[in-house]
């Protein structure tokens, strides 16, 4: 069953174009306060670029680690790099994916049967701070939000789709290409092809279709994903000795959340306090060098990537096992700041309060409709959703154990906002009825 009163009259065509020029406009204009940004090497993406412009894919890196930033993103910029680009080159590109993202989200809010309803998703999408803010930065959000939603737009089906025989095998190796793609810029996806697969088959017998088309399916889109993955999977066997498909930042990751400094100076705290802490942080130094000083007591200065990944694992699971309460209350924690509405002081201290509290507001309120799209969502279900609700609960569930703020939630923006119009979608349906009820009534009553 479709959404609840999709189409609407007097809908222009040139709308949707109008919306798309309207968020290229807006990334410009953001590009052009804050150029600067793109110089910003916050997570060391440009440096791991500047490695592989130099030095190659397949050579050791010298003076950083080698394995710990996902690749797709710097190999990006190394391309850029060496085609003789710079800043200008990666802002342009980072202008034409968060604008193709915007039309994306367009496309799959037709493909899910919101009509009309989708463009009110691509405008959410459009006038998104957090998406407009990262066009700036040298970070993932952009390429991996634009990943996302063409993975949505390709696996997720339509009402409407025919069956074929070529069309699944096409589809599943599109699936596989693009899933190794995210896999690559944020190895935070992996989880959902578990989930998926899960739904598949439950879906599979259930409907009865053919295990073996499933499996057959399934295989071709995972010689997909291996195709992608298998070059960095061999280049760390290579270079680690080990045939890393994720990186070696997982284990610091988790531990940063959850060690028994953060779960005394943070997560014992009163909730609000965190939300009015001008520096939440502050002990990260400090703690930082005297984990890294007991880490190379224990295995050696010298320990490579995988021993320092492996070692910080094994530290974060002991602290958890020794915390287990605050451990819970961190998780909390993490999932408050994951769907939060504003970034916490010492970000939104950066920004005009006005500006922060306005698209708090816009958030929440986005929020709200999401709420009220899931719930029809659970009393009309349909198959096409399930994959984008997949995705939202996978990042969620991981960054309850990962470390998490508003900019994890970034490449979910497009999925959230289609589920908000969806909601909107049930609420007009409702409204409608409830108008035609009474009209109907009140012509009862003139008889």
């Amino acid at each position: 069953m479709s959404a609840p009163s999709t189409r609407r009259p007097g809908i222009s065509r040139l709308l949707p174009i109008l919306v798309i020029v309207s968020a290229a406009m807006l990334r410009a204009a953001a590009l052009g306060v804050g150029s600067s940004h793109l110089s910003e090497d916050r997570d060391d993406y440009l440096v791991v670029a500047q490695q592989y412009a130099n030095v190659g894919f397949w050579t050791p890196f010298k003076g950083i680690p080698n394995s710990f930033r996902p690749p797709l993103y710097p190999l990006v910029i190394a391309a850029i790099l060496k085609a003789g680009g710079g800043n200008a080159a990666l802002g342009l590109l980072q202008l034409v994916l968060g604008t193709a993202t915007v039309a994306l989200t367009w496309q799959m809010g037709r493909q899910l049967g919101l009509a009309s309803w989708s463009l009110v998703a691509a405008i959410l999408v459009a006038l998104d701070p957090l998406l407009i803010d990262y066009t700036t930065f040298p970070m993932t959000e952009t390429l991996f939000t634009f990943l996302v939603a063409l993975l949505v737009k390709v696996a997720a089906p339509a009402a409407s789709e025919k069956a074929s025989r070529r069309r699944p095998l096409l589809k599943a190796a599109a699936v596989g290409v693009i899933f190794g793609g995210c896999a690559l810029c944020r190895p935070t996806i992996w989880p959902v092809a578990g989930l998926a697969a899960v739904w598949l088959c439950v879906r599979s017998r259930r409907a009865g279709e053919s295990v073996k088309q499933l499996m057959f399916a399934g295989s071709i889109a995972a010689v997909g994903v291996a195709t992608v993955v298998a070059p960095w999977a061999l280049r760390n066997w290579q270079i680690l000795g080990s045939p890393v498909f994720t990186t070696t930042h997982g284990g610091y990751t988790l531990l940063l959340g959850n060690n028994r400094e953060f779960f005394r100076q943070v997560a014992d705290r009163p909730l609000l306090e965190e939300w009015r802490d001008s520096a939440p942080d502050r002990f990260q130094r400090a703690w930082f060098q005297d984990l890294v000083s007991e880490m190379d007591r224990q295995i050696g200065p010298a320990a490579g990537e995988i021993a320092q990944d492996r070692w910080m694992y094994r530290r974060a699971w002991q602290d958890i096992a020794a915390e287990p309460r605050l451990f819970l209350r961190a998780c909390l924690l993490r999932f408050a700041e994951f769907w939060n509405v504003v970034p916490l002081t010492p970000s939104r201290s950066e920004f005009v309060s006005v500006a922060v509290w306005g698209a708090g507001t816009g958030y929440l309120i986005e929020l709200v409709l999401f709420v009220v799209g899931i719930v029809g969502l659970s009393r009309r279900w349909e198959s096409p959703w399930v994959f984008p609700l997949l995705l939202i609960l996978n990042f969620t569930l991981v960054h309850l154990f990962y470390w998490s703020n508003m900019r994890m939630r970034a490449p979910l923006v497009p999925l959230i906002a289609l589920v908000a119009s969806r909601g909107i979608a049930e609420i007009y349906s409702l409204v409608m009825r409830r108008s035609q009820t009474s009209l109907a009534d009140a012509a009862k009553g003139r008889h």
